[in-house]
């Protein structure tokens, strides 16, 4: 005996419908036919767009950065920062298709330093502007380079290099914090009197001072920057 679901019961089962789905009038079929395909159609369309945005993800080119520049603990006018983008790209040559970041985001605290921290151990930062306090804390950590060791510095700007005291390598392992601030005293930034791109006008007076970070990837456009802030604001 054959079973109720056997092909010979299906196809014929089937045919009445196939049949009232041909004489349907043709607006009619055609939403008989989505009502019943469209969950198949949507998990489709659903997997086709998945692996499009994982290929294009995958094969397309990695961004190209030409200066990242944190600037620590103050907020810069947008004005200011586009002005100082534009100044670069020309002077520095630097394509449009290639980022340049005034990041002023790195707010004073934990978070500011944990984030500071994590751009610099993936070697994403080129400089960093802060006041002369915050400086020569940062300093201490040895997030900087010493300026006085990197070579194609304009003569003002090594005019106003400032020593701080970095960071101390002993080489051991403490719980104790002994060695930031302890290292020796090099010249880890460029002072600058004034600070006229701040949008704070109680901080416009109260000056700068721009550092080298350590493994910068875009060393050269760096100088080329802290030129820039050397010569002002015109």
């Amino acid at each position: 005996m054959l079973e109720e679901d056997s092909l010979i019961y299906s196809k014929e089962d089937r045919r009445p419908e196939r049949e009232q789905i041909r004489n349907m009038p043709f607006p009619k079929r055609m939403q008989y036919l989505f009502e019943y395909y469209a969950i198949y159609v949507g998990v489709a369309l659903f997997v086709i767009a998945a692996i499009i945005f994982l290929a294009y993800h995958i094969l397309k080119a990695p961004e190209s950065t030409g200066l990242y520049v944190a600037v620590y603990n103050q907020a810069w006018s947008e004005e200011s920062k586009a002005d100082l983008e534009k100044l670069l790209r020309k002077e520095a040559g630097i394509a449009q298709d290639t980022s340049v970041y005034i990041d002023d985001s790195f707010f004073i605290g934990q978070n500011g330093l944990d984030k500071l921290q994590v751009y610099l151990a993936n070697k994403q930062l080129d400089l960093v502007v802060a006041s002369k306090a915050d400086f020569k804390v940062l300093a201490g950590y040895g997030f900087f380079q010493d300026l006085g060791k990197v070579s194609g510095i304009p003569e003002p700007c090594r005019e106003r290099l400032v020593k701080a005291a970095g960071y101390l390598e002993t080489g051991e392992i403490s719980l104790d914090d002994n060695e930031t601030g302890r290292g020796e005293e090099l010249f880890y930034g460029m002072e600058l009197p004034e600070n006229p791109w701040n949008q704070n006008e109680s901080q416009k007076a109260s000056g700068i001072v721009v550092s080298l970070a350590v493994d910068a990837p875009n060393e050269e456009n760096a100088v080329c920057f802290m030129e820039l802030l050397e010569k002002g604001k015109k």
